[in-house]
C-alpha cells in the first residue's frame, strides 16, 4: 500500500502578527526541524519555504548552531561544486584501515555523497 498524499495546508510563513523576537524563535524552530528530520543534506530552498522572505537563513542557521553549543549536534553546510574546465580529477588512497573509518564517520552523521565511491574502493 502506498502512502496517501496530505492536504496541503496553508503555512503562514511571514508569521507578521508575531513580535520580531517570537518571529525569529519560531523561524528557528521550524529550521531545526526541517534539518532534524530530513533523511540527508537540506538546501536553502528547501529552508526558505519554511520562513518569511525577510528571515536570513545565514544568521538564522548561525543562531541554530549556537544554540546547539554543548549539546551533541552540531551543523555543517556542504557545498557542491562543479570542477572547473580544464582542472583534473584526483583520487586519494585509502588504507583499508582508514577508509573504514571514515566511512563509519560518515555514515554517523548521515553525509550519504560519496560513501558508495569509498565503500566501493575497499569493498
Amino acid at each position: 500500500m502506498g502512502r496517501r498524499a496530505r492536504a496541503k495546508a496553508d503555512l503562514d510563513i511571514e508569521l507578521a502578527d508575531l513580535p520580531p523576537e517570537l518571529r525569529w524563535r519560531e523561524w528557528m524552530g521550524r529550521v531545526e526541524a526541517v534539518i532534524f528530520a530530513s533523511p540527508g543534506p537540506v538546501t536553502r530552498e528547501a529552508l526558505a519555504r519554511v520562513v518569511g522572505r525577510d528571515c536570513s537563513i545565514d544568521l538564522l542557521i548561525d543562531d541554530i548552531r549556537e544554540d546547539l553549543r554543548g549539546r551533541p549536534y552540531e551543523l555543517y553546510s556542504a557545498t557542491c561544486m562543479e570542477r572547473p574546465a580544464g582542472a583534473r580529477a584526483f583520487s586519494v588512497d585509502f588504507t583499508h584501515g582508514s577508509g573504514a573509518v571514515m566511512y563509519t564517520a560518515c555514515k554517523a552523521r548521515r553525509m550519504t555523497a560519496g560513501l558508495d565511491e569509498v565503500r566501493d574502493t575497499r569493498g
